[in-house]
């Protein structure tokens, strides 16, 4: 076998050593909306998924997950690409890792080749740099978490373009163009394709470099491509290129954030301990700040050793690493487009291909000397503890709780981490785990409505776990645990509305969508508890975000959404079927006048007996059923077919009862048959 299938063969076995705890992964943080409730990945046509920013992630419209989310990027490959590997895989986390872990070792072999080009040979050096690029700590957040993709996509077609402009000729200059086209379209990170394939070919001997002209009419080429991307992104996302309309920030700041994170990248690279995900870097507010200071010597290096290398043409691994590294910071500097994130260590992998062109020189130095052996056992036992960090990461990537707890145990004052690690441990069923530790974050963000509606949320899902099959036991404790935990939710909602309602939507990281969603709980979680008055009041609200005055009936039944009339009439049938004696005194008065207002609101008599305003009703819920298994089979998306389904369950479920309360016990059993076969068959879940 060659050198180079033995050089290939290493590479893909440290790949797959450090990184295949990956496999067994689940999705985590933004997979939740750019993947699992992104509906539009199933839904949507292809043309939509490319023109349409909007389906690059659950937000606005697209479901609760994703509730307050505007379309602040275009990246269409990467969303076709996530809609292929829905339509192949579904939902099962191990295949999408598959497709990750491939991409990475086959940018591994890329990088091999490149710096093969580069000194002329496959050699030793090469494959060390080949190696640090596959098991480097820094490229396991590129690697494990399946939102990044965008970048080791776009990183693979950039390295193919530069692959395939090895040498002359039309069509490897179309095929180039046509991969840096699609890098771009993948992550706007590929814009630095032109520099970089400039920076190659200037760093390459001329005796096998493509003749200069050539360089620079292909870099023209590349360079009219990401033109044209830009110019066709701006048309699809108006306005300024920056993800968040932030404060305006000086040029000066924006140079200071830039050179503090560049220290903070190389102390990333070189010594790359604990677990720097979602790292709270701040802005340096002075230029004397050591990270400042720190990141303008890293600059002046750079800039010092790519001059050299340029005027004396070599060693060629000297201009890829170093001004090929700051050409590939270039879309992450912060200089000219601001980022919701200051530093990130998924940022430096699309730089990795350059980086670990420093290797390559550390290689080539010490393997002049007469100490070779003992150099190359210590290049080996760095590369063995990378890789031993980088599969200590990945196994912290398995699930949204290990996630945020190795962030936490990192950085215990990073307020998100305790949120992260609240909503995991909600996802594994450990209800009072994650209530203390979101009510921990909520001690450093008690304004913040988003992370109380999702304690309420959660809250949700644990009173739904409270039910049993046997009327005695759900009518002891259980009923009443339940029923407490439902109004330890109703109090989340309520303090979540009172957190917009007093630092508006920005500041408590909400929005309108929100909202909606907080009142569609409200009123939810007040029906169950039986409390018709709050659930009218929620209800009332929702109507009026339709346009609607809930006070005109017609217009109600004739513009309101389907879930708000739905609402409304069961309203009416719990006010019809309360037991006379269940409420005394002061609080029968009070329960006496929310009835009278639910039935009036639903057209009906209050003065009328139970059973016949129960056999009234029986025509308008089953006219909402109907609507509801319509849309539970014509519905514009999944999670729409999947709630008309579930409505559908319960006004059946009600029908029964309602047959039930009239007399008709036979009548209602094929009811309830029919549900529980609904039940088994998964049509609701």
């Amino acid at each position: 076998m060659s050198r180079a299938w033995w050089f290939m063969l290493l590479v893909a076995a440290a790949t797959l050593l450090v990184h295949a705890p990956a496999l067994w992964a689940e999705f985590v943080y933004d997979d939740l909306r750019f993947i699992v409730a992104n509906d539009a990945l199933e839904d949507a046509p292809a043309s939509r998924l490319l023109l349409d920013p909007a389906t690059a992630s659950a937000g606005t419209g697209l479901g609760p997950e994703g509730a307050g989310i505007v379309a602040d990027i275009w990246r269409p490959l990467r969303t076709l690409w996530f809609a292929a590997q829905r339509a192949a895989f579904g939902l099962d986390p191990a295949g999408w890792h598959a497709v990750g872990l491939c991409l990475h070792l086959l940018n591994g072999l890329l990088v091999l080749r490149v710096l093969a080009l580069l000194l002329g040979g496959l050699g030793l050096p090469c494959l060390m740099g080949a190696l640090a690029f596959a098991v480097h700590p820094v490229g396991v957040e590129s690697v494990a978490w399946v939102s990044a993709q965008g970048d080791l996509l776009a990183v693979t077609l950039m390295l193919l373009a530069l692959c395939v402009l090895e040498s002359p000729g039309l069509g490897r200059t179309l095929g180039g163009a046509a991969l840096g086209a699609l890098a771009c379209l993948a992550k706007e990170s590929a814009v630095v394709l032109p520099g970089l394939l400039l920076l190659r070919d200037l760093a390459r001997d001329p005796s096998v470099a493509p003749p200069r002209r050539l360089t620079w009419l292909r870099t023209g080429v590349l360079a009219l491509v990401v033109a044209a991307y830009l110019v066709a992104r701006a048309q699809v996302l108006p306005g300024e290129l920056a993800q968040v309309a932030g404060p305006a920030i000086d040029l000066a700041t924006r140079v200071r954030a830039f050179l503090a994170a560049l220290a903070w990248y190389a102390g990333s690279m070189l010594w790359p301990l604990g677990f720097a995900f979602e790292a709270d870097l701040p802005v340096p507010l002075s230029w004397g700040e050591p990270g400042v200071v720190l990141g303008a010597g890293v600059l002046l290096s750079l800039v010092l050793v790519s001059l050299r290398a340029l005027r004396g043409r070599r060693p060629a691994w000297a201009l890829w690493w170093a001004a090929g590294a700051l050409a590939a910071l270039v879309p992450v500097a912060q200089v000219f487009v601001p980022l919701k994130t200051l530093a990130a260590e998924r940022f430096l992998y699309p730089v990795l291909p350059c980086l670990v062109a420093s290797v390559v020189a550390l290689a080539c130095w010490l393997g002049s000397t007469r100490a070779r052996a003992l150099a190359l056992l210590a290049g080996a036992g760095v590369l063995a503890w990378w890789g031993v960090l980088a599969h200590a990461r990945t196994q912290a990537w398995q699930d949204e709780a290990s996630l945020w707890d190795a962030v936490r145990r990192d950085r215990p004052s990073n307020a998100r981490a305790y949120e992260g690690l609240g909503y995991g441990l909600f996802q594994q069923g450990r209800f009072a785990a994650g209530e203390r530790a979101y009510l921990s974050y909520l001690q450093f963000q008690p304004f913040d409505g988003k992370a109380r509606l999702r304690l309420a949320e959660h809250m949700g899902r644990l009173a739904r776990t409270l039910v049993s099959s046997d009327p005695a036991v759900q009518n002891s404790t259980l009923a009443q645990a339940r029923s407490s935990t439902q109004a330890l939710q109703v109090a989340m909602v309520k303090s979540a509305l009172a957190c917009w309602a007093e630092v508006g939507y920005e500041a408590g990281r909400g929005s309108r969508a929100m909202e909606v969603e907080a009142l569609v709980m409200l009123r939810d979680a007040t029906l169950d508890l039986g409390d018709l008055s709050e659930a009218k009041q929620a209800n009332d609200l929702l109507i009026r975000a339709d346009g609607v005055d809930p006070s005109r009936r017609d217009e109600v039944e004739a513009r309101a959404g389907l879930d708000q009339r739905t609402c409304r009439w069961f309203l009416a049938w719990m006010a019809a079927s309360t037991p006379p004696g269940r409420w005394s005194g002061e609080e029968r008065a009070r329960r006496q006048q929310q009835r009278a207002a639910v039935l009036r609101d639903a057209g009906l008599d209050p003065g009328q007996g139970d059973e016949p305003l129960r056999r009234a009703l029986e025509a308008p819920l089953m006219a909402l059923r109907e609507a509801h298994e319509r849309l539970a089979r014509e519905g514009a998306s999944a999670r729409e077919r999947q709630r008309g389904a579930r409505r559908a369950l319960d006004l059946l479920l009600l029908h029964a009862e309602l047959l039930e309360g009239t007399g008709r016990a036979a009548a209602a059993e094929p009811l309830r048959r029919e549900a529980q076969a609904r039940r088994l068959l998964g049509d609701v879940r």
